[in-house]
């Protein structure tokens, strides 16, 4: 296959009609398979990329799951848009060229789907044409079938992905994505479809011979099987086409009600009575602060705040108690001297003798009690020994120690004075609640509203799984009935052949798991060798064909869990394997990555630009930033690029704007000419 044109009217960012040449050419004899887009983020390159998608597939482009309604929403959300103008097209469209060989007959086909908003619903026509013709071989569903089995939507998502597709199977750690990619490779889907059909029709046969009692049982079985399935179906129907839409709508109508809220100042508003409360908190913490602070300098503490004075209180107290102290010793010794001055008096004879040792007696005396105070000075503070001492205790102990505590006290209210002051000032600032109360309560309702739906929707939920367990109760009765009828009666040809089918289904699945998971190992394998660093650690791979498990061995033949890859090694990890899966599909077709190396460190970036894209197809249609596919490796690029677009988006008109080149490619060209 070979991708010749895309052409997009009115489609996204893009405004009226452009056509992108796809076409990869060659210089000198070489291909050139790569065609670069290059735009910032927002520009349209996601937009080429699903318009690709949506003309082949249509509503599968989107979502397997998505309601009618769903897929009408979304088309008309894909129609132009513009800012600067007032009337909004109800039209838009895209075309596919493309040429697909088949059975050795090539063969082009144009593709066009358009679609228009008529308002209560959107209107889709889907054409196809082939060699050139006026009129379409094709259209509607008969169109969309050709599509889908000439180029299965299965197949195509290994060769149309983007970086969200490479990031959804690098996380892969259960190796979910993965299973159900190789299922759809195989059909596997479809073969379980037929055994199912296989399995209704050998129940039916087998219905004909049983007895009336086991038939009517049966029937019963199978009356509330489709009654049940019939009730899920409406139930899933409900829940996708109304409830779930329903809550997102309302979540919408809190982010409008929110943002508008916002703007006339709720933001602050609805913070008021909780600002409030912390206000009247801070201010009685504030309060017991205060009291405690009080009782603290009611003490001792006080003195601390007068260390000079205090000092010299103790100093001149205890001077005193000293000098009392020395006062009643002196006293003492005055009271007991008198008999041994009478005593000494006998013993010495003369009378010059005696005055020297009655004075040398008082000067003793005399020394013990210290100097006399001079001019009869009186005691300032005159305590008693006990309580000087008290004193001292008090001011050289314990009032630093409660002095300590003022401080604590003190920078505790200092810090709820600045946060009383900061709430204060936000109140001031704050509007009234009467002034934003209409915006208030379209919050509240809107908040309310919501809760309810997502409670209606979760017992919506609960219900519709309690009714899937009992179908599955249901069926398992039928295959029990249907085994004893099936064990007590011979079976007919009919019977034989569809169970020899059904075994032959079985078998065929085994068989082709183990044949495509051997050919995927080994491209898988070769893919990852070219495109990781030498210095990675993986080296090969093994995946399980039943539960399709991958495991991967290092350099050693050990076993390297997937966790423990560098986020740059899972990345390649998931291109490697989107390429094997691709080449294990046998289809020959193009590949268009968008947006694909935004998770890459620039080493294995720089392999990938090396290894990847120039090999990865005969056709390679690129979308990326300039942060991705910067300058130096646009240079590493350039001789495997076939021609280059520049997308920028106008932030005044709207719309995306479409130039030839690549970013500063795009910038030389404008200086040449």
């Amino acid at each position: 296959m070979l991708l010749e044109s895309l052409i997009v009217s009115d489609v996204g960012t893009f405004r009226g009609r452009h056509v992108f040449n796809l076409i990869p050419g060659a210089k000198k004899g070489k291909s050139r398979p790569i065609v670069l887009f290059g735009g910032l983020n927002g520009a349209g390159k996601t937009t080429l990329l699903n318009s690709i998608r949506l003309a082949l597939y249509g509503r599968q482009s989107l979502d397997s799951l998505v309601t009618n309604k769903g897929y009408e929403s979304a088309l008309r959300d894909l129609i132009h848009a513009p800012l600067a103008q007032m009337a909004r097209p109800s039209q838009a469209s895209v075309e596919v060229v493309f040429t697909y060989a088949r059975l050795g007959e090539r063969s082009r086909y144009r593709v066009e789907r358009r679609w228009e908003d008529a308002g209560s619903s959107v209107t889709e026509w889907l054409r196809v044409y082939k060699d050139g013709a006026l009129t379409p071989l094709l259209d509607g569903e008969g169109a969309q079938g050709f599509l889908s089995q000439l180029i299965p939507p299965g197949i195509s998502q290994f060769f149309f992905f983007d970086g969200e597709k490479i990031a959804e199977l690098a996380n892969d750690g259960s190796d979910e994505v993965l299973a159900e990619a190789v299922r759809r490779l195989l059909g596997l889907d479809i073969a379980d479809r037929l055994n199912s059909d296989l399995s209704v029709f050998l129940r039916n046969q087998r219905a004909e011979g049983m007895d009336s009692g086991s038939r009517q049982e049966l029937r019963k079985l199978e009356a509330e099987y489709k009654d049940l399935s019939a009730q899920i179906d409406r139930e899933e129907k409900e829940l996708a086409e109304e409830l779930t839409p329903a809550v997102d709508a309302a979540r919408l109508d809190v982010e409008k009600a929110q943002a508008l809220l916002v703007d006339q100042g709720g933001a602050w508003a609805v913070d008021r009575q909780a600002l409030e409360t912390e206000l009247n908190e801070l201010g009685e913490t504030r309060r017991e602060e205060e009291a405690t602070l009080r009782e603290a300098l009611s003490g001792v503490a006080i003195f601390a705040l007068a260390p000079k004075l205090s000092e010299k209180v103790v100093k001149t107290s205890n001077q005193e108690r000293d000098d009392g102290d020395r006062a009643a010793l002196a006293a003492f010794l005055e009271s007991k001297t008198g008999v041994l001055k009478t005593q000494l008096k006998g013993i010495a004879s003369a009378r010059s003798a005696q005055r020297e040792v009655l004075a040398c007696i008082d000067s003793w005396i005399g020394g013990l009690s210290g100097p006399a105070k001079k001019g009869g000075q009186k005691p300032v503070h005159g305590l008693a020994r006990t309580d000087a001492d008290a004193l001292d205790r008090a001011l050289s102990t314990n009032a630093p120690l409660g002095f300590a505590e003022v401080t604590h006290h003190v920078e505790s209210i200092q810090q709820l004075q600045g946060r009383e002051e900061v709430i204060q000032d936000r109140l001031a600032h704050a509007p009234s609640q009467d002034s934003i109360q209409r915006a208030f309560e379209t919050y509240q309702k809107a908040t309310s509203a919501l809760a309810e739906l997502e409670i209606k929707r979760k017992l919506h939920i609960e219900n519709l799984r309690s009714r899937i367990w009992l179908a599955i109760a249901l069926n398992r009765k039928m295959r029990r009935v249907d085994e004893q009828v099936h064990e007590a009666s011979s079976t007919s040809k009919a019977e034989d052949l569809a169970e020899g089918v059904s075994h032959m289904i079985g078998a065929f699945k085994d068989e082709a798991a183990r044949a495509k998971c051997l050919l995927l190992e080994q491209h898988l394998t070769k893919a990852f060798a070219r495109l990781s660093r030498k210095e990675d650690v993986i080296r090969s791979a093994k995946i399980d064909p039943t539960t399709f498990r991958v495991t991967l061995y290092n350099r050693s033949g050990k076993v390297t869990p997937k966790d423990r890859l560098s986020a740059g090694e899972k990345q390649i990890f998931a291109i490697a394997m989107l390429e094997a899966l691709g080449k294990t599909s046998g289809r020959n077709l193009p590949v268009i990555i968008d947006t694909p190396l935004g998770r890459l460190d620039s080493a294995h970036r720089a392999n990938l630009l090396k290894a990847y894209f120039p090999q990865a197809s005969h056709q390679v249609i690129v979308l990326s930033t300039d942060t991705e596919v910067d300058q130096s490796f646009y240079q590493g690029l350039k001789p495997s690029i076939s021609h280059a677009y520049h997308l920028v988006f106008d932030e005044v008109e709207g719309c995306t704007e479409v130039s030839p080149g690549y970013f500063w490619r795009h910038q030389e060209l404008q200086h040449a000419a």
